[in-house]
């Protein structure tokens, strides 16, 4: 039981880290994020989700610019692993009868029937199992699928054939939707410790002249704010709502540091998007295949 009880403890200080990494970034007036969430949202993915100002928010990894981006944050103490048909399992997501596919699927057809605009992301310390036909179609640089690995032009018999299959037959859709549904589908590892999530959580704070957390306390105290304002139903910041529900905790003890980052990419971090830090960012993702560049003359 007491392992148990760590257990969940260590997945809300997951989750509510990941809130902080964003909703810090709020403070920058030149950022990209214009509000950010916490439990609310599409069910399956309400864990964190983060708006960006129209045309400043990264572009998608078909190149079209997001507005939001839906994550589920799934810790795990123990290390371990996942393969396509985990999705199709509502096991895997501690769900009665809901997969989490099923839940990728409503929050596609609610946020982005197109399958532009919004993404929905799997955030994880588990790994794609080791032959598992996923780890081909997911792109290990930004994390989401690859719809043309998936469609790859194979019948049901071949090793995409099969994934595409078993998700058409339990989602209850065709080709063309479950095309839609990839696009929009992140399944993101991240190899971060808790220890890690706080040290960069500690340089954010130290950026925007809010009170740091102490090296020698075990305790984080903004994990537990987090869910203090969660119970208070205060779920949805933007910049100004943001900064009146620090104020009242004494976060605020120096004047932020000011600075101008520029950032260059040639991928697409699963995890940390340069254009949440950065004034501006040269995308030239276009232009390379993982890590070789696509025109050798260039």
């Amino acid at each position: 039981m007491t392992q148990a009880v760590a257990t969940v403890r260590d997945g809300h200080a997951y989750q509510a880290r990941q809130f902080w990494l964003k909703a810090l970034r709020l403070l920058d007036p030149a950022g990209s994020i214009v509000k950010v969430g916490f439990e609310c949202g599409p069910k399956g993915f309400d864990d964190v989700w983060v708006e960006y100002a129209p045309g400043k928010g990264r572009n998608d990894h078909h190149g079209v610019p997001l507005l939001r981006e839906h994550m589920q944050c799934k810790w795990h103490v123990a290390s371990g692993d996942f393969g396509y048909e985990d999705l199709t399992s509502p096991d895997f997501i501690n769900a009665s009868s809901v997969s989490l596919l099923q839940r990728a699927l409503d929050a596609q057809r609610t946020h982005a029937p197109d399958g532009v605009g919004s993404r929905f992301r799997l955030v994880t310390n588990w790994h794609l199992r080791r032959g598992d036909p996923l780890r081909t179609m997911v792109h290990q640089r930004h994390g989401f699928m690859r719809p043309d690995r998936l469609f790859d032009g194979t019948g049901d018999g071949s090793a995409a054939g099969k994934v595409r299959k078993i998700w058409r037959d339990h989602l209850g859709v065709d080709d063309a939707q479950l095309r839609t549904l990839a696009r929009t589908l992140g399944l993101s590892t991240d190899t971060q410790s808790l220890l890690d999530l706080r040290d960069n959580l500690d340089l954010l704070l130290e950026l925007r002249g809010m009170r740091r957390v102490p090296d020698n306390e075990d305790t984080c105290w903004y994990d537990d704010l987090t869910y203090q304002w969660l119970a208070a139903g205060r779920i949805e910041f933007d910049r100004d709502s943001f900064r009146a529900a620090c104020q009242p905790q004494k976060l605020f003890e120096a004047a932020p540091r000011t600075h101008v980052v520029f950032g260059v990419k040639s991928f697409e971090h699963p995890v940390d998007s340069l254009e949440d830090r950065c004034v501006a960012v040269l995308d030239l993702v276009h232009h390379f295949d993982d890590r070789p560049i696509r025109n050798q003359a260039a």
